[in-house]
Parts: C-alpha cells; structure tokens; sequence
C-alpha cells in the first residue's frame, strides 16, 4: 500500500486529526486506492483500521523517516564514490539545494566526513533513531488485493470447491485470503497464517467487516504452522520464500506444509521472477518432504519489473 516509503497516508492521519474520523478515514482511502476507484470498501476498511489505531502511527512514522533517511545517506554516498574527493562537499551542496535533505523536518542537510561518508546530524538523537516497535507499518507496505488474474489461474491448475480447506501461509493483507474464501463459501475453509501478529490482527478484522466468517487468522510461520495435520487441499505460498537453511533444531523446509495436507493434497508456490531460489532448490525440497512436482512453469505479467512469475504446483 505504501511501496518505496511514501510517509503520505501517515501524515493525512496527522494532519486532519481536527476533522471528523469520517472524513480523516476517507481521505486516507483515497491515497491507498490511488487510481483503483472500484475497490473502495477494502481501501476504507484498511482506513479505518488505520484509524482505531492511530495512536501507534507515530511510532510508524518515526520508523518510516528513519529507514528513509539511511536509505537517501546511502545512496549519496553510492553516488559519491563515483566522483573524485574534491568534489564531495559541492556535490552534496547541490544535492542539499535540490532537496535532498533529512526527512523528518526537510531542514537539515546532510555532511560528508573526510573518508566519503555521508552523516546526518540529527542521527541517533532525539526521535532519529530506530524505534523498537515499528506500529503499524506492516499494515502500510503491503498489498490489498490479489494480482489481476491470479486467483482465476489458481483455480485452473487445483480447482478449489465451496467445501475445500485453504491453507494461506503468509497471507499479508489477506490480498489471496478473501477472494479464497468467497470461493470456498460452503463449509469450506481459508486458514491465514502469518508471522506477524498485526497482519493476522488486520485479516481477523477485514474478514469480519467482509462478512467472511471461514476465515480463520492464525500465527505461524512457513516452517512451523501450528495446524492440525491432513488439514488442507491447498496449501498457498504467494511471493513467500523458504530457502533459507533451516536452523539447529528446525523441521526441514515444507516438512509442516506436508503435514498440514490431505493425501492428494497440493502445494502451490507462486513467486515473482526476481525472487527465485536456486534452481532445482524447492523440487529436492518438497521432494524429500514427500511431494512430487506437477507443474512448474513460467508466466509473463505486467505487475512486476521483471514482467515474469513463477509457478509451482506440487501433489501429496
């Protein structure tokens, strides 16, 4: 919802905290929806949430300026160490004269050390550091709605029933979970499973504003879900990645997501092409969890800069 830092959304909650919540709400609708009109009740009811809990959000923003201000020191000193020395302290004068300045106040200029550093002065003091609880940013930088034609090319490779079990592992937003569970409408059911307790909090809330009562929000992890084993007929991964290698006392990748299928049941993994692990590193894991690959295959799409996803679709 906020992709590449834009503190935007956060500053409406701040700067029309005199008007009413009706008004405050839809205006920050109107900044998430940006051109997509048609999807106004998700957009309000992620605005609303936003909203009961706006007490958190400067929290938020402090961890938003903070992260933007070590990316933009970064990248000057990227730039920087293309030029020679003696000409650092104009460079990061003209940059300072174009803008690039501090976040929090877009006041301060940032300095050069001796070595090409960049510093910022007010780093590390005051409320320029790093807050331990990052609100609720994890609410603001992820997607609302699935990917155009996702869910229609899901049902073509495991066509779901109203009375399928979903397994959604990293369900974010719910951008898959409630499209899912519209689908699965009879007594099926959409398990989202996240990490992160605020997004299993915000599913929770949308899929009961969404009148979506087969949603079950849970806490978990790809590794360790948490559910009751021959649970599912799908087990979802979207843009999700479990190659890193497992730590001392870790079950081995899949191992939880197997035991949470039905016999017959698949495993579909659909990732965006800049994300892929290794090749041929998923096939030998779920192998030796005991899945066997169905499909695997590329697909040209417009949302993303590489153009291209990928897919995996695996059967107990």
């Amino acid at each position: 919802m906020i992709h590449g830092g834009d503190p935007k959304p956060l500053r409406v909650l701040r700067n029309h905290h005199q008007q009413s919540p009706a008004v405050t709400k839809q205006a920050l609708a109107d900044l998430l929806l940006n051109d997509r009109r048609s999807r106004t009740a998700e957009a309000l009811t992620a605005a609303t949430y936003l909203y009961e809990r706006r007490a958190r959000l400067e929290t938020t923003l402090q961890f938003l300026l903070h992260q933007r201000c070590g990316e933009n020191r970064k990248k000057l000193q990227r730039e920087l160490q293309l030029h020679p020395p003696a000409t650092y302290a104009a460079l990061l004068a003209q940059w300072t004269a174009e803008g690039v300045r501090c976040p929090f106040d877009g006041s301060i200029a940032y300095r050069c050390t001796a070595d090409g550093s960049v510093v910022c002065p007010r780093n590390g003091s005051g409320v320029h550091v790093e807050p331990a609880d990052r609100g609720l940013w994890s609410i603001l930088s992820d997607y609302l709605y699935p990917r155009t034609g996702e869910v229609e090319r899901l049902q073509q490779l495991v066509p779901l029933t109203p009375d399928s079990i979903v397994i959604d592992v990293g369900c974010g937003l719910g951008s898959y979970t409630l499209p899912l569970a519209r689908i699965v409408h009879g007594s099926g059911r959409v398990y989202a499973v996240d990490i992160d307790p605020e997004l299993v909090s915000f599913v929770r809330y949308r899929a009961a504003r969404e009148g979506a009562r087969n949603v079950i929000a849970h806490h978990g992890m790809a590794e360790d879900l948490g559910l009751p084993a021959a649970l599912a007929d799908l087990v979802l991964l979207v843009d999700i990645h479990v190659f890193d290698p497992p730590k001392r006392g870790d079950l081995p990748p899949f191992f939880s997501m197997v035991r949470a299928l039905k016999k017959g049941g698949h495993l579909v993994i659909m990732m965006e092409s800049t994300m892929l692990p290794p090749s041929g590193l998923y096939e030998s894991q779920a192998a030796a969890a005991g899945l066997k690959l169905q499909q695997c295959f590329m697909h040209d799409s417009p949302h993303f800069t590489s153009g291209r996803r990928k897919y995996w679709v695996f059967v107990r």
